[in-house]
């Protein structure tokens, strides 16, 4: 992903020193056993992933990056719903260069809902 800053201009015509940005990630998805009976955690949908970006925002003339990694596991609920639950862990910055650090740590919470919305009708 790429993102041009360097045309941006806020109402005084100042480009705020922001710079041109990009993020590189990637990941991978496993499910054990998706029809397993009898084991319920062979059915989970488990995630792995990593991300680096370098920010659009220049602190000293340096640039802010960021770095980070996820995990989650979306677990069965019923046939097609699923409950999901992340973690990402990462930092912003370094205090080598900038004035500026950052560690983070997000825990997401969320729910995909599947259901059959259109059946159609066998006898009307």
């Amino acid at each position: 992903q790429a993102q041009d800053w360097s045309k941006y201009r806020n109402f005084n015509n100042s480009n705020d020193n922001l710079v041109n940005n990009s993020r590189y990630a990637g990941g991978i998805e496993f499910v054990p056993d998706m029809n397993s009976i009898d084991n319920y955690f062979l059915r989970a949908i488990y995630r792995a992933g990593f991300s680096y970006a370098t920010t659009q925002y220049l602190v000293g003339n340096a640039p802010v990056n960021e770095i980070g990694i996820n995990f989650g596991v979306s677990l069965p609920v019923s046939r097609t719903s699923l409950v999901n639950l992340a973690v990402q862990a990462g930092n912003r910055g370094n205090n080598t260069d900038l004035a500026i650090k950052e560690n983070y740590l997000r825990i997401s919470l969320g729910f995909t809902y599947n259901d059959k919305w259109f059946i159609r009708r066998r006898i009307d």
